[in-house]
């Protein structure tokens, strides 16, 4: 029931999040490699396999929330399309420090129609 609840804020977290510009109008957390897109970064994880870690070391650190029941989702955002849509990489990590859920969002915004 409590892993239920926590997909749930999670799917919550992630299907109404957008990214929010800063002063400068550039979107955090960036891959560590700038090249890299949110495809091909999902492509790469593998879940019950890739642990948090390997994600960190690979992707760099992203936007994370931790729960109190040990779960995490770790947000990046890769380099803007134009001014107003940003794709974004979704990860959960379960208790254990493993990928347990990716989720590629596409860019979203009125520029992405």
């Amino acid at each position: 029931m409590r892993a239920a609840s926590v997909l749930l804020c999670c799917g919550l977290l992630a299907g109404c999040a957008g990214p929010l510009p800063l002063a400068t109008g550039e979107q955090q957390p960036r891959f560590r490699d700038p090249a890299l897109s949110v495809e091909q970064a999902a492509q790469w994880l593998a879940p019950g396999r890739t642990t948090r870690q390997e994600v960190l070391d690979r992707l760099g650190p992203g936007e994370a929330v931790r729960f109190g029941t040990g779960f995490e989702v770790h947000v990046w955002r890769a380099r803007a399309r134009d001014d107003r849509t940003v794709p974004e990489l979704v990860v959960l990590f379960d208790p254990a420090g493993v990928v347990h859920k990716v989720r590629a969002r596409p860019a979203y915004g009125p520029g992405s129609r």
